[in-house]
């Protein structure tokens, strides 16, 4: 009879801790499936043509012409704060110090020298340095305090200037100028690098040009698959997901867009395609949060087609499991508690019924 009880219990035992197992694996693959997927989020208010975002302290700043929009991904709300005070579209945007620098855009369909200073801790704005040349819909990048100007439009400045601007000093300095000039690409800084992927010269190019400002040289990486004027980039960090480039949308005729996600990897100069975005959009603007990435506002269509409202949020590959050390996942811990309780019960249950 005896035996008997302790085979029931055992097996007992061993069925709850399987289970126990089970679940936890279930558990970790919920968590990892949320990897690279798209999620409908609240959309802006009111949108405009060329706008342009930035992230300070985990919120979005969207803006241009009159809008400025702060978008809080914790609790998916919109306010609004103080516009620009020269309205202005397809600025150029770059963040320092906490503080949004929009430089250049069309107050009135032509490009601008203007340079104003947004302040979200106070919601103002100040007057920065004029340009030393007009610039539009320019994408500017950040690296170690200092804004560097790539590309162009074919005038001013020209799509082989390559213009570094120390925000400290307020000082230009001329740099190597792109060894392939284009207009309309797209750029992304990481780790201290700047990439420049695809424009026209003067027709869609595939190029893929690195720039290293501290060496001051430019090299070639693997070729975009698909060459889409009027995309949108940004990059993850290493902070929740690996290091990856991501280029959303883009188009290549005044009528129409599309939805394509292209992946770079910089590690070993590789492309691989992620999961399309909800709907086909170019020329929307981007920002990141905890590598996460926003597509906000755009067009379906470059031409006959109303400026957008849509908001969607991307979960990179990898996402929860960057390529370096990272604090350990918790979220678990309740269960792998349970696991090793049942056991040092189930083997105390056993040795005394062994020994009755």
């Amino acid at each position: 009879m005896r035996a008997k009880k302790s085979k029931a219990y055992g097996f007992f035992i061993i069925t709850l801790f399987f289970a126990a197992v089970a679940l936890s694996i279930n558990t970790g693959n919920a968590q990892s499936a949320a990897e690279n997927t798209w999620q409908t989020k609240s959309p802006l208010p009111k949108t405009e043509d060329g706008l342009a975002a930035a992230t300070v302290n985990g919120k979005i700043y969207v803006m241009g012409g009159s809008l400025n929009y702060e978008y809080n991904p914790a609790n998916d709300s919109w306010t609004s704060k103080t516009s620009m005070p020269t309205p202005r579209n397809w600025v150029s945007i770059a963040v320092y110090q906490n503080r949004i620098y929009t430089f250049g855009g069309t107050p009135r369909e032509s490009a601008s020298n203007i340079t104003e200073i947004y302040d979200p801790s106070t919601d103002a704005w100040t007057k920065g340095n004029m340009l030393p040349f007009n610039v539009s819909g320019l994408t500017v990048n950040v690296v170690d305090g200092k804004v560097y100007f790539i590309g162009g439009n074919p005038d001013q400045p020209t799509a082989s200037t390559n213009m570094q601007y120390d925000i400290a000093s307020g000082t230009w300095t001329n740099k190597t100028q792109m060894p392939t000039p284009v207009t309309a690409f797209q750029s992304v800084v990481l780790d201290g690098k700047i990439y420049v992927f695809g424009g026209y010269n003067p027709t869609p190019t595939n190029l893929t040009q690195i720039y290293d400002p501290v060496a001051d040289s430019w090299s070639l990486g693997a070729q975009v698959p698909e060459p889409y004027p009027l995309s949108t980039a940004a990059a993850t960090t290493n902070a929740m997901a690996p290091s990856r480039i991501y280029i959303f949308g883009g188009s290549l005729t005044l009528f129409d867009s599309t939805n394509l996600v292209q992946v770079y990897n910089p590690k070993n100069d590789s492309w691989t395609m992620g999961e399309p975005m909800l709907s086909n959009r170019c020329a929307g603007t981007v920002a990141v949060v905890s590598d996460q990435i926003y597509v906000i506002g755009g067009r379906s269509a470059p031409a006959f087609t109303p400026p957008l409202t849509t908001n969607e949020v991307y979960t990179p590959f990898g996402y929860g499991n960057p390529e370096r050390e990272v604090p350990p996942d918790t979220s678990n811990l309740p269960i792998i508690i349970a696991i090793i309780v049942i056991f040092f019960i189930g083997v105390g249950a056993l040795i005394y019924l062994k020994k009755r």
